[in-house]
């Protein structure tokens, strides 16, 4: 009888335990959420301080060149530069959020910006962002922002049964997104609906790279009917 209590006992730790995880990580998801959307709307506003206000101090911007700016200050007085030299507005996609905790997490996305120059020249800028977050005094701040220009895949492969793979692919959602997909397509070639093709974004070629070379991806192809080696094609956008 005993044991029998302290069965149920343990149980009823574990599953509170993984309810009480899994609802503090929505919450994270839809917190960065309105964070996003907020720092859409300043951007929009040309509100450098707003934007200013949603970094931690310490912040560190990393451009897609490599260039590094340090500090809540300097990510203000970029945005301040972009302000003054153009008219543009942004639309920000927030992908994916993963939160190991209720105080860390990271965000993926992409973005795009349009507008003018003050000289009349076109803007129209797309790429990716990586956020990395921390809660400070209840709020969610930036404390990393790493801008990559989109990479695309495109990956070819036989399959035993469309249905089935298909099955398997969208099983496999949550460890794409984790990997760093930011969009995906699927479908089969023209004359050749036995060849499922998939074109992805990612955040980076490095993050591309390491979800296709995860033996978990491999192991998935084969139990959901991938019946040759896949063939990876990466992009560059000219």
């Amino acid at each position: 009888m005993k044991k029998t209590i302290k069965l149920s006992l343990l149980l009823a730790v574990f599953f509170t335990t993984t309810f009480s995880s899994h609802l503090k990580a929505q919450t994270a998801d839809a917190e960065i959420q309105v964070l996003t959307r907020q720092f859409q709307d300043a951007y929009n506003k040309e509100d450098a301080k707003a934007i200013k206000a949603m970094y931690t101090a310490d912040a560190v911007r990393v451009e897609v060149d490599g260039k590094t700016t340090n500090g809540a200050e300097g990510v203000k007085a970029i945005y301040e530069t972009q302000f003054k030299n153009g008219d543009a507005t942004v639309l920000i996609n927030s992908v994916n959020v993963v939160s190991p905790n209720s105080t860390n997490a990271t965000a993926t996305g992409t973005f795009h910006v349009n507008g003018k120059t003050v000289k009349g020249d076109k803007i129209d800028l797309t790429g990716a962002y990586t956020n990395t977050l921390v809660k400070q005094n209840g709020q969610w701040k930036i404390s990393k922002t790493v801008l990559n220009n989109l990479v695309k895949t495109i990956v070819t492969h036989k399959v035993a049964d469309w249905a089935k793979w298909k099955e398997g692919f969208d099983s496999f959602k949550q460890q794409r997104l984790d990997g760093g997909e930011l969009s995906y397509e699927v479908g089969t070639l023209n004359d050749d609906p036995g060849t499922v093709y998939v074109i992805n974004e990612w955040a980076s070629v490095d993050k591309a790279k390491a979800f296709f070379a995860n033996p978990a991806l491999a192991e998935a192809m084969k139990k959901f009917g991938v019946i040759e080696a896949p063939h990876f094609m990466y992009l560059d956008k000219k």
